[in-house]
């Protein structure tokens, strides 16, 4: 199984990023997720001294900067899928359910 999209957000720092690629290869052990480092790509927003070491951690390739259009288009898609997130994350009340319906 694959996860469609992950963002993640950090600082350049190695340690961050080693945190990151531990959570990945827990989340892969413990729901049979896969990560394909090969098609995950690394964006940096702003310009990153030593990102060639950050790519070696996480296993992934680097991609140019992020254009204006490019950051816009990114924080919609998480923000616009924040809410499906949520609903998986909480049960929703019977009451809620009920009125959605009509």
């Amino acid at each position: 199984m694959y996860a469609k999209d992950i963002v993640m957000f950090c600082e350049a720092v190695a340690e961050e990023i080693c945190y990151i690629k531990m959570i990945l290869l827990i989340l892969e052990a413990n729901f049979g997720l896969s990560v394909n480092g090969r098609k995950s790509s690394l964006f940096s927003i702003k310009e990153v001294a030593h990102i060639e070491e950050l790519v070696g951690v996480l296993g992934c390739k680097l991609t140019q900067y992020l254009s204006l259009g490019g950051k816009l288009t990114l924080i919609n898609a998480v923000l616009d899928s924040l809410p499906t997130y949520v609903m998986f994350l909480f049960p929703i009340p019977i009451s809620v359910v009920k009125k959605l319906a009509g």
